[in-house]
């Protein structure tokens, strides 16, 4: 058994670190990434992607509302046909506003982010117990790549 967070457990696991989409030198740069999406290169630049539920979405965008007096916002949510993935984007963004979910999570936590996650209630998972627990854990080796040397040892 493996674990991909750093969480204690009860259950012997081997750990890795977190598995990312991508390792840092796979997304894009920042003038590329600024292009992409029409920023500019001045301006503070915000995230929010929230990929919580709907309503969870139209309640965290109104608790943030006040952002848009400092930084240019993007929008991002899988059900508008937002971003993906959006760390591909990460290098444009001074700043990231989402949920807290793995992906999200460890996608900020890897690429160094300045970010603010906003926990929603999930059968599967215990969010605010991440953002509790975990916040300050860094990392450099994505388990992705950790992953495919323990498959390649096989």
């Amino acid at each position: 058994m493996l674990a991909t967070e750093p969480f204690d457990s009860i259950v012997p696991m081997k750990r890795i670190n977190p598995i990312i989409i991508r390792n840092r030198d796979e997304i894009l740069d920042r003038p590329e990434a600024l292009k992409r999406l029409n920023l500019n290169e001045a301006a503070q630049n915000c995230l929010f992607a929230f990929n919580g539920h709907p309503n969870d979405y139209r309640r965290v965008k109104k608790k943030y509302s006040y952002l848009e007096d400092v930084y240019t916002m993007i929008y991002s949510t899988n059900y508008h046909g937002g971003l993906f993935p959006a760390a591909d984007y990460f290098n444009a963004f001074d700043f990231i506003v989402c949920g807290a979910g793995y992906n999200q999570f460890w996608e900020a936590i890897f690429f160094n982010k300045e970010a603010v996650f906003e926990p929603t209630a999930t059968i599967f998972e215990d969010q605010a117990r991440r953002v509790r627990e975990c916040q300050e854990y860094y990392f450099d080796v994505n388990g992705a790549d950790q992953l495919v040397e323990l498959i390649m040892g096989l």
